[in-house]
């Protein structure tokens, strides 16, 4: 399980979202922690069963003490096994509920058994066999005070199995010395669970600080991945753009390549041109033949050999009727008129006529002329 960077942040989660988000791996590592630890005071208890067996050994009750120690030297193996057991587990399978039930009925069985010890073998007049059964008892019960303090219940369910049923006992049986015995071991109980409490709250606080440092290197990993990530991006933008003004610079080049070829054929076309123009000039001058264009919206007319044919100045002849129709010879204009209406309404493909204008040095000349509507609207009409 994985904490949301979003959520917490760079700092220390809060206690309670740790134990919230954490609460299966610290029920794993309490049972991990209680396996770990139970084979000390499984040991102790077999060497502490061992030594109260030769203690309490009596050839009256040798059946007895013989079923014993038969018994505790199974649940000891037993116990051994189940330590094994979980520690080839898979860690998918320890997180099963299964090892802590089973660890705490192992539990509880093994102190019946001291327990059973100390009520039905220890003799009631011999206070020294008595001293040392129930402090070995004790022994046992400390030790395991400890070591099954992870988990509080499973330290009751070892203590209050071993440790009440012979005070009950002792209480019940009613001597004075034997209720002293049953006071001592109230006493014992109170200590130990206090000892356990303690040493159940430092563990805790150690998981608890121990999973708060795991939540924060797994929000550092996610941090560096995500720089990892925008560092990636960074070097692929980066190598796009690059790119882009790779093909930029070639399109750049190449557009300066065709804009270079293209003035080139400009200006060639343009040598020839100029060329074409001057031996047109050249052949019109020639020939005596001009061209003129005429634009009936505005009256604009532009010839181009104006100085030549009529002796006048292109600056002063802008105009077809205002400028060049006046020196028409009177007797050729109906004829002129004739020709250019019927071209004009599409009667004719080309206008021609020949007629007489005024040269500029007062004589009159014989002018040639044709044309040609170069554009009509859709209704024929001459624009």
């Amino acid at each position: 399980m994985t904490l949301s960077p979003d959520l917490f942040g760079p700092s220390v989660a809060p206690a309670q979202v740790i134990r919230k988000h954490y609460a299966t791996e610290m029920a794993v590592e309490r049972t991990r922690l209680l396996y770990q630890g139970s084979l000390l005071p499984t040991l102790l208890m077999l060497v502490n069963g061992l030594v109260c067996a030769w203690l309490l050994w009596n050839p009256k009750q040798y059946l007895l003490d013989s079923i014993w120690l038969v018994w505790l030297l199974a649940l000891v193996a037993l116990r051994v096994i189940q330590v094994a057991a979980f520690d080839s587990a898979m860690p998918s399978r320890q997180a099963q509920p299964i090892w802590r039930r089973m660890f705490m009925l192992g539990s509880a069985v093994s102190g019946l058994t001291l327990a059973t010890a100390a009520i039905a073998l220890v003799p009631a007049n011999s206070f020294m066999q008595q001293a040392w059964v129930f402090g070995l008892i004790g022994a046992a019960t400390l030790s395991a005070s400890v070591a099954y303090a992870v988990s509080l219940p499973a330290f009751l369910s070892f203590a209050v199995p071993c440790l009440v049923p012979p005070i009950v006992y002792l209480f019940w049986n009613g001597a004075s010395q034997q209720q002293g015995w049953g006071v001592l071991g109230l006493i014992l109980l109170a200590s130990l669970s206090l000892v356990a409490w303690q040493v159940n709250r430092l563990i805790q606080r150690g998981l608890l600080r121990r999973f708060q440092n795991q939540a924060l290197i797994e929000h550092l990993q996610q941090a560096q991945q995500r720089s990892e990530q925008l560092n990636q991006e960074l070097v692929r933008e980066v190598g796009q753009r690059r790119q882009a003004e790779q093909e930029l610079r070639d399109a750049q080049i190449g557009l300066q390549d065709r804009v270079t070829q293209r003035s080139q054929e400009l200006d060639a076309a343009s040598l020839a041109l100029n060329k074409s123009e001057a031996r047109l000039a050249m052949a019109l001058q020639a020939s005596e033949l001009g061209l003129w264009d005429w634009n009936l919206q505005t009256d604009e007319v532009h010839h181009t050999q104006l100085k030549e044919l009529f002796g006048l100045e292109p600056e002063y002849v802008t105009a077809m009727l205002s400028h060049l129709k006046p020196r028409l010879h009177p007797e050729d204009l109906p004829l002129l008129k004739r020709a250019l209406v019927e071209h004009l309404k599409g009667r004719s493909d080309d206008y021609q006529v020949e007629y007489r204008v005024r040269h500029g040095d007062g004589h009159w000349v014989w002018i040639e002329d044709r044309g040609r509507a170069v554009e009509r609207t859709p209704g024929g009409r001459v624009t």
